[in-house]
């Protein structure tokens, strides 16, 4: 199975794909698991209020349309800590 068939495969709400240097991208699709990335965002994001994971968790709650599903791509460095996060 390639790695991309892995991420839009339907194996649960934080799917995982090893990727180069011990890397690894998951993702997550349910209100837990993006709750669980608050302390890491908050770091990543810096002082800009538009990425703040506050702003991003209103906006989920407030503005999706009716049916949409929460997805958001994080990357884990080798030591397990989040490098990088993407919300869509």
């Amino acid at each position: 199975m390639s790695a991309l068939e892995m991420l839009c495969s339907d194996d649960g709400p934080d799917t995982a794909v090893e990727a180069c240097a011990g890397w690894r991208l998951r993702l997550v699709t349910d209100d837990a698991g993006f709750a669980a990335l608050e302390p890491a965002w908050r770091q990543l994001a810096g002082d800009c209020p538009f990425h703040s994971w506050m702003w991003m968790d209103a906006w989920w709650r407030h503005y999706r349309h009716v049916g949409a599903e929460l997805f958001t791509a994080v990357v884990n460095d080798e030591s397990g800590d989040v490098v990088a996060i993407a919300p869509w």
